[in-house]
């Protein structure tokens, strides 16, 4: 039984060819439709989603107003249910060609079908083609169960070599259950070290260490091992690269990320099956050129990802959090630079783009990139100078639901806070703001790690009792001795410093560097 919100947010989440579809089909049917009539008026209502995952909720009421009595109070809920049903049966039928994984599903539907007609030459074709398709990508869920429906076959029909040819069949069940054994591991270990790298510590306390040492030392990601299938490899060589980033070293991450993308082209065929995985890892490929400033593949490689072929809601969303996230960041660092109009008003038609997708995407957005995408938009505005507008995405993060994705960046949108309440002398604010983070710091046990020592100091140039300059210098010194690629926001303020040392601006250094590195 589903209820009333399951059929609204269903109606909601329709494009126009779904909807289509779903009318058409109903057109096949003879007489006066309720269930028409209640998608119609269900459709009409109002709904406003919002970047947070919320949305308008549904209102009962206002949907009896709109149906006016063309459906009675006692047969309204039997036909939402009826309803609902209806419009997965239309999505079945528009989707069943979408993926292998429903190419199977028809294909074991219809030889299961065609055994029990009795036509045992028809299933044994169908049964050729389903796990001739199975084997070429690798789909060893659906292989089994085609293989283990053949014994069944056998036995049943087989009037020679039935023991042999049995034994065959089961011996290509177990070869598949150790294949997708080994993908699972794999991916087990994949999402441990994802886990690792999202959490922000970069292997700087305690537990992160265990962790790291343990996927380390992981017989499955020893160098000479040899991954079997596709995904396996795959998940081998992003195990390899995340992990090279948790320790810092970016350039054996992308060593490994080239050997990820070889993996793509030495397979073609399954860009296609999974454009949402081949985004992903060439979407984090070129974040790892990015933290080592180089955007030279950017171009291209933004170009082929903004041409996979997308099929569905759930692989849009996943294009556009990796590739807008991405052109935001090229934005950032290069292209910022050629623009020769207002800066600000750019930067700013490109947040509009951004916060429509995520919206647009709310229940997809995994919760560390819509914590990314605060982060480079407020860091962005106040690389500008835009400190209000800094100051909006700053707070966004703040009220993020708890989450422990991404602490790196949480704390430090609490340390940017001090700075743009240090900038704009805004001592009201910046006395409580410096309580409240010291306060979190002693917490969590960081008084003297780096946000420690940047509050420190921060407090000192906010008190004007030393020369600015003095501040800044010693400020600039004690920075030095922290390892930048290890901790998120050192580069920003490593550059906020240097500005005032030289009297310049935030972008000024920024473009400096960015030359330097090019």
């Amino acid at each position: 039984m589903q209820t009333s919100d399951d059929l609204f947010f269903l109606i909601k989440h329709l494009d126009k060819a779904e909807k289509r579809h779903f009318k058409l089909q109903a057109g096949l049917q003879k007489g006066d439709k309720d269930y028409l009539k209640l998608f119609d008026a269900m459709d009409a209502l109002p709904w406003t989603p919002s970047e947070n995952g919320t949305s308008s909720p549904y209102d009962e009421r206002l949907l009896k107003k709109k149906l006016g009595g063309k459906i009675s109070t006692t047969q309204l809920h039997v036909t939402k249910n009826y309803l609902y049903a209806q419009i997965l049966k239309s999505l079945r039928s528009l989707y069943e060609e979408a993926t292998t994984e429903m190419k199977l599903a028809v294909l074991l539907s219809e030889v299961k079908i065609l055994e029990q007609k009795g036509l045992y030459e028809q299933v044994t074709k169908k049964l050729t083609t389903a796990k001739s398709l199975a084997l070429k990508f690798e789909k060893y869920s659906a292989l089994l169960e085609l293989l283990y429906f053949e014994t069944i076959l056998c036995a049943r029909h087989k009037t020679q070599d039935v023991e042999a040819e049995v034994s065959i069949l089961y011996e290509a069940i177990f070869k598949s259950l150790e294949l997708q054994t080994l993908e699972i591991r794999y991916k087990s270990l994949q999402n441990k070290a994802t886990a690792l790298y999202r959490n922000g510590t970069w292997a700087r306390d305690t537990a992160s260490k265990e962790k790291l040492h343990i996927l380390e030392t992981e017989p499955l990601l020893h160098p000479e091992s040899r991954p079997a299938t596709f995904l396996s490899k795959v998940s081998f060589h992003f195990i390899k690269a995340t992990l090279s980033q948790v320790t810092g070293d970016r350039h054996q991450a992308i060593s490994h990320y080239k050997d990820l993308q070889a993996v793509w082209t030495g397979y073609p065929h399954f860009k296609e099956e999974y454009p949402s995985n081949y985004i992903i890892y060439s979407s984090n490929y070129l974040v790892c050129c990015h933290l080592v400033r180089d955007y030279s593949l950017f171009p291209a490689l933004l170009d082929d990802l903004e041409k996979v072929p997308l099929r569905n809601y759930d692989e849009k969303a996943e294009a556009f959090q990796n590739i807008w996230y991405l052109r935001q960041l090229y934005f950032m660092n290069r292209q910022l630079f050629d623009i020769k109009g207002d800066l600000p008003s750019e930067a700013k038609k490109l947040v509009k783009e951004i916060q429509n997708g995520l919206v647009k995407y709310a229940p997809r957005i995994v919760k560390s990139r819509q914590l990314s995408f605060y982060h480079n938009t407020a860091v962005m505005f106040f690389a500008l100078g835009e400190y209000n507008e800094a100051m909006e995405w700053l707070v966004k993060i703040q009220q993020t639901t708890k989450t422990d994705q991404r602490k790196d960046l949480q704390l430090f949108a609490r340390l940017l806070q001090l700075i743009i309440f240090t900038e704009k002398g805004e001592h009201l604010h910046i006395d409580n703001a410096f309580k409240a983070f010291e306060y979190h710091l002693k917490k969590e046990d960081k008084r003297h790690d780096f946000e420690g020592i940047v509050t420190a100091n921060l407090k000192q140039i906010a008190s004007r009792r030393e020369d600015r300059r003095k501040s800044f210098t010693k400020f600039q010194e004690e920075l030095s001795a922290f390892e930048p690629d290890k901790i998120q926001g050192y580069e920003e303020i490593s550059i906020w410093v240097e500005s005032k040392l030289k009297n310049t601006t935030f972008l000024e250094v920024l473009r400096a560097r960015a030359g330097a590195s090019s």
